[in-house]
């Protein structure tokens, strides 16, 4: 890294553009040559992409192309075909890293693990970094991405302090929390209806190589959620923290503090052939653990947390390929799904591990559920986080207890804010004691009750709603149009379309979630 790094900060927050065409710009001086490189691929990939949008003719909705190898939405893509798909895939640099200020700027389809693999070597870590690794910058950006540190950071966004953004007109804007500041809070949740993220500069946090775990177990939901609330209340909250509900008897909060010169880990999941995490926890005697910081951060990358275990139900998996990837329709009248038989999840055992745990990855087994039939899993599978206010977090997982029966659950409080992300989970424009603190409730599963999986989705997110939260939109939703605008501020979302030239060329949100 050069001497006067600082530069480099003055130098991309200004228009670099004309900069470094300048033939007379002593600025371009003090850039290393790799990194005006990479800018420059940069700039010319991006004039590439506002020539195509000027292309397009100004009616036809456009989308971006699909990655299906890190694509984490659930829900269908069939509004893509509904007008030109816009290819951003070349943009999947880190730019730059500056360690002094510990700032890092990057494209929006570098991964969680590529960023990590660029910022770690420095001891720097994104604040909020999502635990799958193959989720992208610009999805965590645009579908508002949390983690176990959310309860001290908020989203992934949060920690964003400027963005690049192609509009609909192939025009570029420079958003801020000064400069366009509608639409740099805007773009939080907005999934790619205001306008397309093209670089982010993105501030980091200093991390330790080694994480300390301490484990609380609790035979009451109500005692672990208060003890939550507490440890995150406290003058020095855990770096991390995060709790599973394994049954109604049976919950586990997860605590880690980073630690430095730590001995050798106790837990460790890099192998392939290692115990899933949930697995883990679920057995494990230990009150604390020592596991390395990237091993921690991906912990729930294989197997997704567990919705990989539902395959390893081999009659399960042979209804998904007929079903599903060959679209028998026919078979549920010959061969009926009895739920109850696979809603015990059935560990992967050391010889699965061995053999095939390699398969089990987050990336693979999306790209297995796009390849067969989102159609199938939104029928037979919950995939869905709800964020609920901390005075109604509790009623609102007892509940789901009640009509659902889904276990695990997932709990993973998280930092609200008041800065006008008006489309954002997090979001809360009550500025009080009681908003201060959300609880996203992760429902992963198969219900074994006898109720459609759209009709339970539907009344979770009615129920998210009455008591003023809002869930990720990444997943199916089964609001109507009225539904979903009585929860977010409709003219406000259509003036700032209009004002950044988003009509008639990005598809309207809700023509992407409902």
């Amino acid at each position: 890294m050069p001497k006067n790094i600082s530069i480099l900060k003055k130098f991309l927050l200004a228009n670099f553009r004309l900069l470094l065409k300048a033939k007379n710009s002593n600025f371009v001086l003090y850039i290393p040559k790799h990194i005006q490189k990479i800018m420059q691929q940069h700039i010319k990939e991006v004039e590439a992409l506002s020539a195509i949008l000027k292309g397009i003719a100004s009616q036809q909705p456009i989308t971006l192309q699909r990655n299906q190898a890190n694509s984490n939405t659930t829900r269908s893509n069939a509004y893509k075909k509904k007008g030109p798909q816009l290819d951003i895939s070349k943009l999947n640099r880190v730019i730059a890293v500056d360690a002094k200020e510990r700032l890092a700027w990057v494209e929006p389809r570098v991964t969680m693990q590529e960023l990590l693999r660029k910022t770690l070597p420095y001891g720097l870590a994104p604040a909020v970094l999502p635990e799958f690794k193959g989720i992208t910058v610009g999805g965590a950006i645009m579908g508002a991405a949390i983690e176990s540190s959310s309860h001290r950071w908020g989203q992934f966004n949060d920690s964003c302090m400027a963005y690049d953004i192609l509009l609909g007109d192939g025009s570029l804007v420079h958003a801020t929390p000064q400069e366009h500041s509608d639409l740099f809070y805007g773009i939080s949740g907005s999934y790619g209806t205001l306008g397309t993220v093209v670089l982010a500069e993105l501030k980091l946090a200093p991390v330790s190589d080694m994480l300390q775990l301490s484990y609380h177990c609790f035979d009451t939901i109500a005692e672990a959620m208060q003890t939550m609330r507490s440890l995150c209340a406290s003058p020095l909250p855990p770096d991390f923290l995060e709790a599973i509900i394994f049954n109604k008897d049976h919950t586990l909060i997860i605590a880690g503090t980073q630690v430095a010169n730590a001995s050798k880990p106790s837990l460790s999941l890099k192998s392939s052939s290692s115990p899933w995490f949930y697995q883990h926890l679920n057995n494990t005697q230990n009150t604390q653990d020592h596991i390395p910081i990237e091993d921690y951060l991906f912990r729930h990358d294989r197997g997704a947390f567990w919705m990989g275990s539902y395959f390893l139900h081999g009659s399960l998996l042979l209804r998904y390929i007929l079903e599903g990837g060959l679209k028998i329709s026919g078979l549920p009248k010959v061969w009926p799904l009895n739920r109850t038989k696979f809603t015990t999840l059935k560990a992967p055992g050391a010889i699965f591990r061995h053999l095939l745990g390699w398969m089990m990855p987050s990336q693979t087994l999306y790209s297995f559920l796009h390849k067969g039939s989102e159609t199938w899993s939104a029928n037979h599978l919950v995939i869905q986080d709800f964020y609920i206010p901390e005075q109604h977090a509790l009623h609102f997982i007892e509940d789901s207890l009640d009509s659902n029966g889904i276990t695990p659950i997932w709990i993973c409080p998280v930092k609200a804010t008041q800065t006008p992300q008006f489309l954002a989970p997090h979001y809360q424009k009550e500025k009080n004691e009681a908003t201060k603190l959300l609880f996203d409730i992760g429902v992963y599963g198969m219900s074994p009750k006898d109720i459609s999986t759209r009709q339970l989705t539907h009344d979770l997110e009615l129920s998210t709603h009455r008591l003023g939260g809002r869930k990720m939109l990444y997943s199916h939703s089964y609001l109507s149009k009225e539904e979903f605008w009585q929860a977010y501020p409709e003219k406000l979302y259509r003036d700032l379309r209009k004002k950044y030239k988003a009509e008639n060329r990005w598809l309207s949100i809700e023509e992407k979630v409902l």
